[in-house]
């Protein structure tokens, strides 16, 4: 298809850009992309010159006074560390793959060639520690200097302050639960060294309609600004008439493609697909906080500091240290990962709506290494949730057992201190080194944690939870680190001390009568699958009621009044009227729309568990023909339930969220020209965007549970 255009000078509004020949239908979200698009480059010819010129006159100035960052491969940058070390080679790490020669170890028999572990209740001059008091004056903080100083790394004392600013704020819905939405950006004051500009990333989501103070789970991940509320199907179509009429006044003969493509919209609707449930076909994570009235933050670790060893001059690492590569002592990625998160706390305890006291941090794999850490250096956190972890996180550094120190101090060295590569060294001038050597291990990590709520979870390798991980390794780290939690007057396990024969506790059998928890779930790789059994815990021990179990107060006005539930949308009926099957029977329902919903246009996934425990099938189905079945698996017995969802739309184009803004802002003035009363339905929606951006919403993200029907299959007694 080919198509011309000729673009009117830039200092014209879109309007009177009156040369754009489409040709063809595909063209016409173009024509909105291209008018918009030169609006905004008209209003920037006009403002921007002079900002431009300033900033580039202030950068030329700053390269000048500063020398240049280095930029290192991290192959570089890992060999200039170990020259600073000393080190003339590494032990290779072992294998992921079980099938290759360099395969890591998995018989338990070879799994501690270290067995003994560091006392974290004795000091260093060789005395007992008997007290708290103890405790807290000096074992603690001899334990953190070794972590600083051979693992982890120090923490540099000028790291310079960072101011929050809210970027934008939206309201939205979380699993049907209304939600206010922040969107924070974090500058780290670069006035010492401007050739490194550091951002930090978070996103807020609280329930709107709390009745009090929540407690909040900052989590580590990518983080991204939804997308607002979106117009309805009556205003969209207004919408539509307007943009063919502006489109039309631009260029005339796409009155005619309008005509042969009569049903086009040239915004359409979003398409819909169908939304993931946790392994255990629970909602998500989120969906669940938010449930249970907590909020959540999704915190971005990488707008901090890069995964990777070449970021290790950049970030805020490389500021601290004026682009220059680290020294031994200095702060790893997974330090600096939770410096960060202890900047996101700095700014939630100054929010109004969070309860302060009871902020957690939680985060899987990498991030759960992150998150153990953080909880371990920074006692205002209350709680956290430490997902797979692995070594570097939760799993004994001494096992040799899947993952080693060596696979730390090799490819994944740079979350650590330069210092910890000394213990993968084969060759150096100090001596090779080995695991044993280090004067400290994740037991000690998690015994930093104590007295506060600790939650240990792991999935299973049947369902990727990776042997690698080595589950059993965390949980004698748990076992080791259950006399501090004591000491402190908090509760442990509930298991025997110990480590080397204590028994892991079956599978979705978790160990949550203490403030140390463990709970290995059927789940993979990924922590959601616990998060319900997380949620309960704190709860309990923080005294929170949900969102479903607190109180109305029987006197007195509330300051909001909670909306009335929204009428059933679809209704079931069951093959059988008693929701009791025998083997081989035909089993399910029959749905049809609720009275009030006929017109109701949307598509419904659904999810079907047995025992509260797998998954057996999953599938979708719509309301065109008024009517839809859903049959349960055949060949199986037991109790199922089945989840139906409405369905929610996919991610969509990947436009960055400056352009976005100028797009639509520009495609809302056109329309606004073509037709003033549409001024009105826009107000509405001020951020709503007709060309969206690379975004999420979290309304997407989450479930919209339609019902929750159950069944059971099994031998029928005969009557008689």
């Amino acid at each position: 298809m080919n198509s011309k255009r000729s673009h009117a000078s830039a200092g014209r509004r879109p309007r009177s850009l009156a040369v754009i020949s489409v040709t063809a239908v595909i063209d016409v979200t173009a024509a909105i992309a291209v008018t918009a698009a030169i609006w905004v480059t008209s209003v920037a010819s006009v403002l921007g010159a002079s900002a431009l010129s300033v900033a580039g006159a202030a950068a030329t100035a700053d390269a000048a006074r500063f020398p240049a960052p280095v930029t290192f491969t991290a192959e570089q940058d890992q060999r200039n560390m170990m020259q600073q070390l000393g080190i003339r080679a590494l032990r290779p790490g072992p294998s992921g793959n079980e099938n290759a020669p360099n395969h890591a170890n998995y018989d338990e028999a070879l799994a501690n060639p270290y067995p003994k572990l560091p006392d974290p209740l004795t000091l260093e001059d060789g005395r007992g520690v008997t007290s708290a008091r103890m405790w807290w004056k000096t074992r603690r903080p001899q334990i953190v200097a070794d972590f600083e100083r051979y693992v982890y790394g120090r923490i540099p004392p000028h790291v310079p302050p960072v101011t929050w600013r809210i970027t934008a704020t939206d309201q939205d819905r979380v699993g049907g639960v209304p939600v206010r939405i922040e969107r924070l950006r974090g500058h780290v004051d670069n006035t010492s060294y401007p050739l490194i500009d550091v951002n930090l990333s978070m996103t807020l989501v609280l329930p709107a309609e709390a009745r009090g103070r929540v407690p909040v789970l900052m989590m580590f991940g990518a983080t991204n600004f939804p997308a607002p509320p979106q117009p309805t199907p009556m205003e969209l179509r207004r919408i539509n008439a307007a943009l063919e009429k502006a489109l039309v006044g631009v260029d005339p003969s796409l009155a005619s493609v309008f005509r042969r493509n009569f049903f086009y919209q040239p915004i359409a609707p979003v398409p819909f697909a169908p939304t993931q449930r946790n392994a255990d076909g629970d909602p998500p994570s989120t969906e669940e906080l938010i449930a249970a009235g907590w909020g959540f933050a999704l915190l971005d670790p990488e707008s901090a500091q890069a995964d990777n060893g070449a970021g290790l001059t950049r970030g805020i690492i490389g500021l601290v240290n004026h682009g220059q590569p680290r020294r031994p002592e200095d702060w790893g990625a997974l330090r600096a990962w939770a410096w960060a998160a202890s900047r996101g706390l700095d700014y939630l305890q100054t929010v109004r709506a969070i309860d302060a006291r009871h902020v957690g941090i939680e985060g899987v794999s990498r991030y759960g290494k992150a998150a153990l850490v953080t909880m371990a250096f920074d006692p205002r956190f209350a709680m956290v949730l430490v997902g797979s972890s692995g070594k570097g996180g939760a799993t004994l550094l001494r096992r040799n057992f899947g993952e080693a120190v060596e696979s730390l101090t090799g490819g994944e060295y740079y979350w650590l201190a330069g210092n910890f590569m000394k213990y993968g060294a084969s060759e150096a001038s100090s001596g090779s080194g080995n695991p044993g050597q280090i004067p400290v291990d994740s037991h000690e990590l998690i015994a930093l944690c104590a007295p506060r709520l600790t939650f240990l979870s792991y999935g299973i390798p049947e369902r990727g939870d990776a042997r690698w991980l080595d589950h059993r390794g965390s949980f004698m780290a748990a076992v080791a680190a259950q006399p501090v939690f004591r000491l402190l007057g908090a509760k442990g396990m509930g298991v025997p001390d110990d480590y080397l024969h204590a028994q892991m506790p079956a599978v979705n059998h978790g160990l949550l009568d203490g403030e140390l928890a463990w709970r290995q779930d059927d789940g993979g790789h990924t922590d959601a699958p616990n998060m319900k059994y997380f949620i309960k815990w704190v709860d309990r021990f923080i005294h929170h009621a949900s969102a479903e179990q607190r109180p109305v107060a029987a006197d007195g006005p509330r300051a909001v009044e909670m909306p009335a539930a929204e009428p059933a949308e679809l209704a079931f009926k069951a093959f059988r009227a008693t929701g009791t099957y025998a083997p081989g029977e035909r089993a399910g329902w029959t749905v049809t729309r609720a009275p009030g919903n006929e017109d109701r246009e949307a598509r419904y996934s659904y999810t079907v568990t047995r025992d509260q425990q797998v998954v057996v099938a999953t599938g979708s189905f719509d309301m065109s023909s008024g009517r839809a079945q859903i049959e349960l698996p055949t060949g199986s017995t037991g109790s199922f339930r089945v989840i139906v969802d409405r369905m929610a739309a996919p991610a969509a184009a990947p436009l960055t969220a400056r352009e976005a803004r100028a797009v639509n802002h520009a495609v809302s003035r056109l329309l606004i020209d073509t037709d003033p009363s549409l001024k009105a339905v826009l107000d509405k929606y001020p951020e709503y965007r007709f060309v969206p951006a690379a975004h999420f919403r979290f309304a997407d993200l989450m479930e919209h549970r339609v019902a929750t029907l159950r069944a059971v299959v099994r031998t029928l007694q005969p009557r008689g």
